[in-house]
């Protein structure tokens, strides 16, 4: 069911500072550096290993996930994205099974792809999920 690791979320302080930290330690440059605007304001590097994404997010408020995590548990990975097929069905399995889910139902994510979060529950043993189904990686 999970086809491969389609994004790791870090979270940090100061994102000029990480990306002059993984050109200088790791050779990598940032595909894009963005701002991201809406319900989580944040300046975000994106860099790719393999078809696997990386992003690294600066929030740009105290409110979002982002910035709460950030204060609760210090700089580090805020999550985990899977790829998968067939969403809409994992979705409603996850349902089912009594999972804590984020919404109600499968959201598009501004660059496209499909998207489900499963909370962390004593269902899901407390770990969190997310699974994106991206027409880019038809794995």
């Amino acid at each position: 069911m999970l086809k491969y690791l389609h994004h790791v979320n870090y979270v940090v302080r100061d994102l000029d500072a990480m990306v002059d930290y993984l050109e200088k330690n790791f050779r990598m440059k940032p595909e894009r550096i963005e701002v991201s605007k809406g319900n989580h304001p944040a300046r975000e590097a994106v860099y790719h290993a393999g078809i696997t994404e990386i992003q690294v997010v600066q929030p740009l408020d105290t409110t979002s996930a982002a910035a709460k995590h950030l204060a609760e548990h210090g700089p580090g990975v805020t999550h985990v994205a899977f790829g998968v097929k067939n969403i809409e069905g994992l979705f409603d399995r996850a349902v089912k099974n009594g999972n804590a889910m984020r919404r109600k139902a499968v959201s598009v994510a501004p660059r496209g792809y499909k998207t489900v979060n499963i909370e962390p529950s004593t269902v899901s043993q407390e770990v969190g999920f997310q699974l994106i189904e991206d027409p880019e990686h038809e794995i």
